[in-house]
């Protein structure tokens, strides 16, 4: 049953892989380095502060994790959970977290055991699922006003643009 879950996302032979893990460790390590800098606002770049704000809606998603499982009934399991999540997260900053996430991730992570393992599966499955997700939460909100301006002012916006580059 473990092995079919990489097979079927395309990763099977990144498996086990001891460079992945070097990797791994390094990008969680780099995580828990920007949320240490949370205490000090002033010195955090625009990056820093959208991963702490999402590693928040993490967190809350990984509480949210069905304890009946029992699995998950484990800290260390939920704190693998919540790591793979974070180091997903940093690595793909435009594309964020989106809620449900955590529900892709449990049963890989609940089946392989090994956070490298899960962490490897879960990226190839989220560059295969990820067109099916909504890009940006806040992206559709600006995209969905800047259709409405353009609505509202598109004569004001034509005059403009005949005056500054013709009518051709």
């Amino acid at each position: 049953m473990i092995k079919i879950w990489p097979i079927l996302i395309g990763c099977e032979n990144l498996m086990n892989k001891f460079e992945l893990e070097h990797i791994y460790i390094q990008k969680r390590m780099r995580c828990l380095k920007i949320m240490g800098k949370n205490r000090n606002e002033l010195y955090l770049t625009n990056d820093e502060l959208l991963f702490i704000k999402t590693a928040k809606m993490i967190e809350k998603d990984v509480e949210r994790c069905d304890k009946n499982i029992p699995y998950f009934k484990n800290i260390n399991n939920l704190n693998k959970l919540h790591h793979i999540l974070l180091v997903h997260a940093n690595e793909h900053i435009e594309m964020g977290y989106i809620q449900g996430m955590s529900d892709l991730l449990a049963p890989i992570l609940l089946i392989m055991q090994s956070e490298v393992n899960s962490y490897t599966c879960f990226e190839y499955l989220m560059k295969k699922m990820w067109p099916r997700f909504p890009y940006n939460e806040h992206q559709n909100i600006y995209n969905d006003l800047l259709i409405e301006i353009i609505k509202v002012h598109k004569n004001i916006l034509i005059r403009f643009w005949i005056m500054k580059c013709g009518k051709n």
